[in-house]
């Protein structure tokens, strides 16, 4: 499970000050397989946990250190959960807000319509912020491309009723990633682009591969961005919006820079050009490769 991946990678680097230098939980291994003399194994309720040492240690060490990871894995199971429960959530949500704002244009003198809208977006923003500090989600080798197409295929019917085109250009490259998150931050920069252009529009998504890097830009029709605004436009609490923290861009943004890429507003003389760059892999690569060569297969 990537959960105890991860949790054993964080705990190693924990440890490394009272001399683990590996560790594995079950047939889940964190850190470097060692031949060491000084090998320790402790029960714990996720299984067998194997630690490595490179001294000789008193038996309290090896108990803490099984008290520690058995209570990082349980937290970080919750955390996972609650995360899928608020993903979840968030995608009907997001969903629910497109029609809502349908109905909005068709009834613009309806009040409770507006108000009901108004607790709509506000709710779905809140949870954008619940998933993007609540877990980090273990990354794994993808594809966006068909993610991509999924996300061009369940919003194309929508913006298409108000009027914009949804465009795509799409390449395959591999980069290391969290499907989740990533269909988070494509959502969020596509529902930025739909809101800021009047019908009608066209939002363009473009795939294309740089070296070693894969870029992904997603290009609207509307009214850019204000230079003033644009300097600050990653910072928290700075929104256009009626309803809203201001936080989503800067969370997406974050997203990107943990996975060892980022995300830039481009210069633009038409409406708003935004860039996600991220390295690209080879196909399969495994978690925790910092450098990988990239790929055009």
């Amino acid at each position: 499970m990537d959960v105890f991946h991860q949790v054993l990678t964080e705990m190693l680097e924990r440890t490394k000050t009272v001399g683990v230098v590996a560790m594995s939980l079950a047939d889940i291994h964190g850190g470097v397989q060692q031949n060491t003399d000084f090998v320790v194994e402790q029960e714990t309720r996720w299984g067998l946990l194997t630690m490595h040492f490179d001294q000789p240690v008193t038996p309290k060490i090896p108990v803490l250190v099984a008290m520690l990871v058995e209570q990082r894995v349980e937290h970080a199971i919750f955390l996972f959960s609650m995360a899928n429960a608020v993903h979840n959530a968030k995608s009907s949500l997001t969903v629910a807000s497109g029609y809502i704002e349908l109905l909005q244009w068709k009834n613009p003198e309806d009040e409770y319509l507006h108000r009901a809208a108004s607790q709509i977006l506000l709710l779905d923003e809140r949870l954008e912020e619940i998933l993007g500090g609540v877990v980090d989600y273990p990354r794994t080798a993808l594809d966006p491309s068909p993610l991509i197409q999924q996300l061009a295929d369940e919003w194309g019917p929508y913006l298409q009723k108000k009027g914009i085109v949804l465009q795509t250009v799409l390449v395959s490259s591999w980069v290391m990633a969290e499907r989740r998150r990533l269909i988070q931050v494509m959502q969020h920069l596509l529902h930025n682009a739909s809101e800021s252009i009047l019908s009608p529009g066209v939002i363009r998504i473009e795939m294309q591969k740089n070296d070693d890097w894969l870029e992904i830009r997603v290009k609207d029709t509307g009214g850019g961005v204000d230079p003033l605004v644009a300097t600050r436009l990653f910072s928290a609490l700075l929104t256009t919006k009626d309803q809203g923290h201001g936080l989503g861009l800067l969370f997406s943004r974050q997203i990107m820079e943990s996975w060892g890429g980022s995300l830039d507003l481009e210069p633009s003389a038409t409406g708003a050009v935004f860039l996600i760059r991220l390295p690209m892999v080879e196909q399969g690569a495994p978690l925790g490769l910092d450098s990988q060569e990239g790929s055009d297969a």
